[in-house]
């Protein structure tokens, strides 16, 4: 007790960010992992066991503490990642694990996170891969239910409850407001709650037991369950290892998985007949090979009507993606995208910048051209993709900005947005902000599409949605300018 008393008593009251404020500051000053006693009042009901390491070195504080001279930190995103998922786990003597890391880092060796087989390493390691597959469970188990929410302008919000092991919501939480951004949710676990209110989202103090659940709510979710159960993809052994049983009780699919495992065959039967619409890309970063394998596409009823499929196009190693809503008539006749009144307009204002296309990707949201015939008429008059078209199209823009990797992707209109952000989204929320926690690009941009121009009703409209993308496309010249 005497070596602890001696040390200094560091208290971690902020989480991450608090620990790692005041682990650099100390790193910086040089001052030894033995000299410093981490103080977690949340340890009571932390895991014990994580850390037969912490005792060993609880054991080295009898030894004197060398002394190193200060000098600067720095830390590799790897280290960055690998700290966060420890700093939301459950573990006791989290923080002298991740401090110890830290200085070693700094005054023994840059590479250590490369030595395996090393303690801490370990350690740390075997808790990230934890947290991961936390972060798995929640995403896959959570279960919404709709209550009355008086503070909500549609006067209703989905919540959710779920027992977990770690504090890690607040690295799980983000998934859910990508997938269903455009409602009102809450989600509790027995460590913390997460609050999303169309425009940010929230943390506050957990809650120890669920509340009880809505039989309607469970319906709806078997019903959803139902819809996307695929018996062409069943593993049985795979599902009892996936599924816990001290999951089913907040499961309410779950009483229904017997009934759907027996009736398979006769809904694969009916799959072969009536196919998925969801398309499936080749697994390549070859922009040609995708081209030529988005010519055979038939996962939605768009390519019925099309004359062609239009691939993106530009360089590979373009820092900006620019992408659109859809092909339109020109773009359907000739195969390439932006080549119609829409894409001269574009190719105006990108000159008139100093941006030269030619160093730009360009794409477009759903890949084929939907339209309808005018009465009378040759016409062939646009009309918007369906929700279901654009899911079925989204796995051919994923591939495209696998294989680009840009630093910024701009987005041409609300269905180009709604691709991205997996929500509907109105151009005025976004313009003139560039979204920085967005998974497809460090940066995300949104504007009108061209067409919108084009379709305006008078020229000072024209005028202030031209200036808007004409704002947005500068601002993506200075972001690579700066990097």
């Amino acid at each position: 007790m005497s070596s602890v008393a001696s040390q200094q008593t560091i208290e971690v009251n902020g989480g991450f960010a608090d620990f790692r404020a005041k682990a650099g500051a100390l790193a910086r000053q040089g001052v030894h992992p033995r000299a410093v006693y981490w103080k977690e009042p949340q340890a009571e009901g932390a895991n014990l066991s994580m850390f037969s390491l912490v005792d060993k070195m609880g054991a080295d504080t009898q030894r004197p503490t060398p002394q190193v001279a200060p000098r600067p930190v720095t830390v590799t995103p790897e280290f960055l990642r690998l700290a966060e998922a420890v700093a939301h786990s459950n573990s006791h003597g989290k923080w002298d694990l991740l401090y110890r890391l830290l200085y070693r880092l700094t005054f023994e060796n840059k590479r250590l996170l490369e030595i395996f087989t090393d303690d801490d390493v370990k350690a740390a390691l075997d808790i990230q891969k934890k947290i991961k597959r936390e972060i798995h469970k929640i995403h896959a188990f959570v279960r919404f239910e709709l209550v009355k929410d008086e503070n909500e302008p549609s006067g209703e919000r989905y919540v959710a409850w779920m027992k977990t092991d770690h504090p890690c919501l607040k690295l799980a939480a983000p998934f859910f407001k990508r997938r269903f951004g455009d409602r009102s949710f809450s989600i509790f676990t027995p460590f913390e709650s997460a609050h999303w209110n169309l425009k940010e989202l929230t943390f506050t103090e957990g809650m120890e037991f669920a509340p009880n659940r809505g039989e309607s709510m469970d319906e709806l979710w078997k019903s959803y369950y139902k819809s996307t159960y695929n018996p062409a993809r069943i593993n049985i052994s795979m599902m009892k290892k996936e599924l816990p049983v001290r999951y089913w009780n907040s499961l309410p699919e779950a009483e229904i998985i017997r009934d759907l495992i027996q009736t398979s065959p006769d809904r694969l039967r009916k799959m072969a007949l009536n196919q998925n619409v969801r398309a499936e890309p080749p697994v390549t970063h070859d922009l040609n090979e995708l081209g030529a394998a988005l010519k055979s596409c038939t996962a939605c009823p768009l390519y019925k009507t099309a004359t062609h499929s239009v691939m993106g196009e530009g360089p590979r190693e373009a820092r900006v993606m620019i992408i659109g809503e859809q092909p339109g008539d020109t773009e359907d006749l000739e195969g390439r995208p932006f080549r119609g009144p829409a894409g001269q307009l574009l190719d105006r204002v990108m000159d008139e910048i100093g941006f030269d296309r030619k160093l730009v990707y360009v794409t477009n949201a759903v890949k084929h051209f939907k339209w309808k015939p005018v009465a009378g008429s040759k016409t062939r008059l646009h009309q918007r993709a369906s929700g279901s078209e654009m899911h079925a199209c989204k796995p051919w823009l994923e591939r495209e900005i696998e294989a680009v990797k840009p630093d910024v992707i701009v987005c041409l209109g609300a269905t180009a947005a709604q691709a991205i952000f997996g929500r509907i989204c109105k151009i005025s929320e976004f313009k003139d902000r560039v979204i920085t926690d967005n998974p497809y690009a460090p940066n995300v941009l949104v504007s009108y599409h061209p067409s919108a121009i084009l379709r305006a009703p008078d020229e000072a409209e024209k005028a202030s949605m031209e200036d808007s993308i004409s704002r947005s496309l500068e601002l993506a010249l200075a972001l690579t300018e700066k990097n």
